[in-house]
């Protein structure tokens, strides 16, 4: 949608620049930037030859519309920058007051978190691990193997489903 877009905002900056300014050629040679861009573009999403035809003739559209009309022309372009405007107004007020925040239930996250780590984990071997901490702010638990005294410090970003990699192999859990 983009990409047919961006044409007709072309050859409307070139009218405005060429009315503004008085420099025809830079309202020409936008203008044959943007018919040239809606043929690639109307050729790569493969439009009919009528379909091609429609989206040249709004080019020309744009040019009769600003030429003959510049009331109806300044009206449509200041209509076009008011919706915009108010869209990025309504995506900002619904992004800060409305969408659901990452934050809301911090507490919750951290018992989720807490919850996939069980009491006793396996290594490779099959060796049980016992918790010994967990902690309250960040998301990490720590095991001893009891039988080798060895600690390993479980981060919850490395868990994946039911087992956890660390640089002392894989642990896993039921």
């Amino acid at each position: 949608m983009v990409s047919l877009i961006i044409p007709y905002v072309l050859t409307w900056i070139g009218i405005i620049i060429g009315s503004v300014h008085d420099f025809t050629a830079m309202a020409v040679f936008l203008t044959v930037i943007g018919v040239i861009w809606t043929a690639i573009a109307c050729t790569v999403k493969h439009f009919s030859k009528r379909g091609l035809l429609i989206a040249e003739a709004v080019h020309a559209v744009i040019w009769i519309v600003c030429k003959f009309f510049p009331m109806v022309g300044a009206k449509l372009l200041g209509g076009a920058v008011g919706l915009a405007v108010s869209a990025v107004i309504l995506i900002l007020v619904y992004v800060y007051f409305f969408a659901p925040s990452d934050e809301e239930h911090p507490q919750e996250r951290q018992q989720e978190g807490r919850k996939q780590l069980p009491n006793r984990i396996y290594d490779d071997s099959n060796t049980p691990w016992e918790c010994t901490w967990r902690s309250s702010t960040s998301q990490e638990t720590d095991y001893v193997n009891k039988k080798t005294g060895e600690t390993i410090r479980i981060y919850h970003y490395s868990i994946s489903g039911k087992a956890a990699q660390t640089d002392k192999g894989t642990f896993r859990w039921n």
